[in-house]
């Protein structure tokens, strides 16, 4: 281009324009910049990302680590919890600070314990009436020793019977625990219990209900603390399960045969396995499936001869 009147004369999309001549080099280059991109948009054309993003994003990785980090130390929690509660033998733990505490813990452990060998003994803590299968003895609920007959009831108050049974095996294992305490809490204080101890059971759809009578007065110093009743709860399905059995029992001696598939459409919360032996014996297994709590027992009714 050529000067004019000391002037620099530029070509921008077909235009013309005229740019002061100075003598510093640079100032060319600042007005022909100015001219080609405002200022504005020079200041801002490296950040036209929002800063705000930038600042979300960091925000939800120390989030993510916190939460991450959290996570880690619950596990390990329940970890160091769990290991610590099987490391313990709840028969044993007989506390003189919480003596109420001591015999229902003590009580809860018996029960089980008595739960355990009624549901694998048909109802009985020992098992009676029973068939050998799989080097098991499975408690019959209804029997027949004649071809082609129905079966007799053997068990017609299942419940009233898995309550007596639980009765006798848990009284002595609780006096047990009564007497355990007493010898722990009389090193420091004054115990004074009456003689015996009545123990009743109730069976309830998913629990099962203990009540123990005893009087039981602790002195220490000034302060004395009396117990009379213990209240107990423990979660079971032992009651249903007595229920399911008295139902087989019920329609084998009618009609020499349980639909299980009809009964477990109806009722999805178990699972019932029929095996039938050469026999004619009936095993059956009767499994909650929220606990994977087990019964199971035997029947036979309307047995055929050899050779059918």
């Amino acid at each position: 281009m050529g000067n004019k009147r000391g002037a620099t004369i530029y070509r921008f999309n077909n235009k013309l324009s005229i740019f002061p001549k100075c003598n510093r080099s640079n100032s060319q280059s600042d007005s022909l910049l100015n001219y080609i991109l405002p200022s504005s948009n020079r200041s801002t054309r490296v950040f036209n990302q929002p800063s705000n993003s930038i600042f979300l994003d960091s925000k939800r990785s120390q989030v993510t680590i916190f939460i991450i980090l959290a996570l880690i130390i619950v596990v390990v929690i329940l970890i160091i919890f769990l290991l610590k509660l099987k490391g313990t033998n709840i028969m044993q733990v007989i506390d003189e600070n919480n003596p109420q505490g001591s015999i229902e813990t003590c009580t809860k452990q018996a029960v089980e314990d008595g739960l355990e060998r009624i549901t694998a003994n048909g109802g009985d803590i020992n098992p009676g009436f029973s068939v050998q299968y799989k080097n098991e003895n499975w408690v019959y609920i209804c029997y027949s020793g004649e071809y082609y007959k129905q079966c007799s009831y053997q068990r017609p108050l299942l419940v009233e019977h898995i309550q007596r049974e639980l009765v006798q095996y848990i009284t002595p294992k609780i006096e047990d625990c009564f007497q355990k305490l007493k010898m722990k809490i009389g090193q420091s204080s004054t115990v004074i219990d009456s003689p015996g101890i009545k123990v009743s059971v109730n069976l309830f759809p998913k629990h099962v209900g203990i009540k123990i009578e005893k009087d039981f007065r602790i002195t220490r110093g000034d302060s004395t603390v009396s117990f009379d009743k213990f209240n107990i709860v423990i979660l079971h399905p032992i009651y249903d399960f007595a229920d399911i059995a008295m139902e087989v029992g019920n329609q084998q001696a009618k009609y020499c045969y349980f639909d299980s598939l009809g009964y477990m459409i109806l009722n999805p919360s178990f699972d019932i396995e029929e095996t039938i032996t050469s026999d004619s014996d009936k095993i059956y297994v009767v499994t909650e499936k929220a606990t994977n709590y087990k019964y199971q027992f035997a029947a036979r009714s309307c047995p055929l001869p050899p050779g059918y």
